[in-house]
């Protein structure tokens, strides 16, 4: 299949009005093989898999391991070695549990990247603080990207265990796994690779890499959701204990005791996710019929192409300029938060990601914020990377507004027809508002929740409150000019009789806000109560 015909392989690219999406490394769209392998499998009946010996029982059970022997061939591994998880964080934890937590002893070390994923790096967090281990970083250079000619070094002081992405998810470097394996096991070290990115844009040959372990989601490879695949080495999976237990992963079971089946079988209590997997086998064999090397070669150039339109745009600033990566451009624009900028791309149908990514302390070494992460697909084309370079190119005169912000903010809203209309009047809020008074940022006047730094001040005198909120972003500081218009010059009793979410939603901003977004307004108004009645009492 050439690259240009991929796209009509995906049933979401022919609905009407269908977004820009560039937010595959979040999840993939799903191909017409895998929806169709969902009705046929559906339609043609159902039976539980390791259990009945009828007929449609037996063809289930077939096809499940079939499945797992797919997968296996993918990762150039025997399907022994497979086990079927919830997905690449289930995978982690597992591995974390079962093998590694029970190995260590006060003092040993475990090394992960600051490029990873939360996925792997809290589970790892979680072990050290229960076992009384070190966790320690692996070097990166001034590039952020992890230093191969450092690791002989870093590992002179013993490691027991590496856990490291192949791809990182917020910035699209690729890692160079068999040098990392290569170092690790040279001062016996066993690894994980989290393939979670990887796994969608090159081979993987696990024999080839030698990693220990190896981890990863269908629905970030065109498949299912619910669905991840652990690799273990057959030795490594035979030592472990199981951390899930239950029916179909034990051979016998008495009143007190019960002994397991071999792996990959005793990792997989209860029923799996036996539709999905047979589902995403199929979708695995349809990548097979595919030139990989073609759709890279695509994914490279529209890369560059992605790259150079940034690069060319006013105050819009890449993360990372030199070194290998794969499908993953992220981005700042200068004096604007990343959720501000992905809401105006929102309004042009262009689906991004944009906040942390799961990624809070590599942004920390960043010094930024967040950050707006555009990733590709095999069905990414040029009209995509254009459809946003040219949105970019317009967000200066796209957030223009007559809306002066000396008027009262209550009815600017009010005479915003359009949800791009009050997005923007919002926008200009956030930009020109006049707090009422100082919002200093201590840790004290932090509202937790938000999905962007936000502060609160509420100061109460002659019996009417003054309250004021900032925000690195401008919808949100927008809106918290609005709830401050709301609320202030009011009595303790008036605010508290107040239902303030009402009186947003009637200004229809709760309809148009992200579930986060939502999330972080909830948070505000909540913390507004919580200090008047503080005061009340």
């Amino acid at each position: 299949m050439l690259v240009f015909e991929v796209k009509s392989e995906f049933p979401f690219f022919s609905l009407p009005n269908h977004p820009v999406y560039l937010d595959s490394a979040a999840t993939t769209q799903k191909p017409r093989v895998l929806i169709d392998a969902y009705s046929r499998l559906l339609c043609q009946g159902v039976a539980n898999v390791h259990r009945s010996a009828y007929r449609l029982a037996n063809q289930w059970t077939d096809a499940f391991e079939q499945a797992r022997q797919t997968v296996a061939d993918f990762l150039g591994a025997n399907a022994s070695s497979m086990v079927w998880t919830r997905g690449t964080t289930e995978s982690i934890n597992l591995v974390a549990r079962c093998f590694v937590e029970p190995m260590l002893k006060p003092g040993d070390r475990i090394a992960v990247s600051l490029l990873e994923h939360h996925a792997n790096l809290v589970p790892w967090q979680q072990v050290c603080q229960r076992t009384g281990a070190e966790l320690v970083f692996l070097p990166l250079n001034v590039e952020h990207q992890l230093d191969v000619s450092k690791l002989d070094e870093f590992f002179s002081t013993p490691v027991r265990f590496v856990a490291v992405t192949a791809m990182s998810n917020a910035l699209g470097i690729v890692n160079d796994i068999p040098a990392i394996v290569a170092a690790a096991h040279r001062h016996q070290a066993k690894v994980l690779v989290d393939a979670a990115q990887y796994v969608a844009h090159q081979p993987i040959h696990v024999r080839a890499w030698d990693c220990d372990f190896l981890a990863f989601s269908a629905h970030k490879l065109y498949g299912p959701t619910g669905l991840g695949v652990l690799y273990g080495k057959p030795q490594l999976l035979a030592s472990m204990l199981p951390w899930l237990t239950g029916g179909e992963m034990v051979t016998s079971v008495q009143q007190f005791s019960a002994e397991f089946q071999q792996a990959p079988l005793k990792f997989e209590a209860g029923t799996p996710a036996f539709i999905e997997a047979v589902a995403f086998a199929e979708v695995l064999r349809w990548l097979g019929t595919l030139d990989r090397q073609a759709f890279h070669a695509q994914e490279q150039k529209l890369l560059q192409m992605l790259d150079k339109g940034l690069d060319d745009i006013r105050h819009v600033h890449r993360l990372i300029k030199v070194g290998e990566r794969a499908a993953i451009s992220s981005f700042v624009v200068e004096a604007w938060h990343a959720s501000d900028v992905a809401s105006l791309l929102n309004e042009r149908n262009i689906a991004l990601r944009a906040g942390q990514l799961c990624a809070m302390p590599l942004l920390a070494r960043l010094q930024q914020p967040a950050l707006l992460r555009v990733s590709l697909g095999l069905y990414s084309d040029e009209n995509d990377i254009n459809a946003l370079l040219n949105t970019l190119n317009d967000l200066s005169a796209s957030t223009k507004s007559t809306a002066q912000v000396n008027d009262n903010p209550i009815s600017l809203m009010q005479q915003a027809r359009s949800w791009e209309q009050k997005n923007r009047v919002l926008m200009q809020l956030g930009k020109q508002w006049s707090l009422p008074v100082p919002v200093p940022h201590h840790d004290s006047n932090q509202v937790q929740g938000c999905d962007s730094s936000t502060w609160l001040v509420g100061q109460y005198q002659q019996q009417q409150w003054t309250f004021a909120i900032d925000s690195e972003a401008r919808i949100i500081r927008g809106i918290g000019a609005l709830l401050s218009t709301l609320v202030n010059d009011k009595s303790s009793q008036q605010i508290l009789a107040m239902d303030l979410a009402a009186e947003l939603n009637q200004l229809g901003l709760t309809a148009h806000l992200s579930a986060s977004r939502n999330n972080g307004v909830r948070a505000i108004i909540e913390r507004i109560r919580q200090q008047v009645a503080a005061e009340v009492s």
